[in-house]
Formats: structure tokens, sequence, C-alpha cells
């Protein structure tokens, strides 16, 4: 049976601070670490703080959850994760069942 992943690039939006660590890192010419050490240096971290079993994917699941439980769209979620179905990003919108009544109450009747 044959894989039905695709692995594309995609771009993505990082945080301010984010840039500007990259930026500096840039100019003073210091390497930017690819996924391998990105996932060695995380499992080292993650056992540091006691957290087993984490994962680069743990990392993508909790920035999904804290973007929907501050209310940001599932389908915002679903194009910055890079599903192809909402079904998929829809995992998450059990996080915030508050969210229904509060946007019932935006209605102007």
């Amino acid at each position: 049976m044959k894989s039905k992943k695709k692995y594309v690039t995609r771009t993505a939006p990082l945080p301010e601070s984010l840039l500007e660590s990259l930026s500096l890192a840039r100019k003073h010419d210091l390497p930017v670490m690819d996924a391998v050490e990105a996932r060695r240096r995380l499992q080292r971290i993650l056992g540091h703080l006691e957290i087993p079993g984490g994962t680069i994917h743990t990392l993508r699941h909790t920035f999904a959850s804290h973007l929907v439980q501050r209310g940001v769209s599932l389908f915002v979620v679903q194009k910055l994760l890079g599903h192809s179905s909402i079904k998929t990003t829809e995992i998450y919108s059990h996080l915030v069942p508050e969210n229904f009544h509060e946007s019932v109450k935006l209605l102007p009747f």
C-alpha cells in the first residue's frame, strides 16, 4: 500500500522574536541546525525537563492546541499545520466548546 503523505515545502509565519534570532545567527555566520540535530537537541531538553516521549510532533500538537484555545479558527490552524482536510484539524475542536456559545452571542438579534 502506497503512502498518501506528500512532503512539500511550505511557508509558515514565525514570531518576530524568532525571526530576529535567526537573522542575528545569520549575521554572525552561526550554523542553523538541520532536522536531525533539532530532534537530538529537543530530546535532550525534554529529558532534562523530565518529559518522556516528547517529539517534534508533540510540539506541533501543542502549538495547534494553544492556537485553538486562544480562539484562532480551525481554518487558520488547518492552513498553518498544512492539513489537506479540515477533518484532520477538527480533532482540536473539543478544546473550546464554549466558543460556540460566544460566537452565537455576536449575532445582532
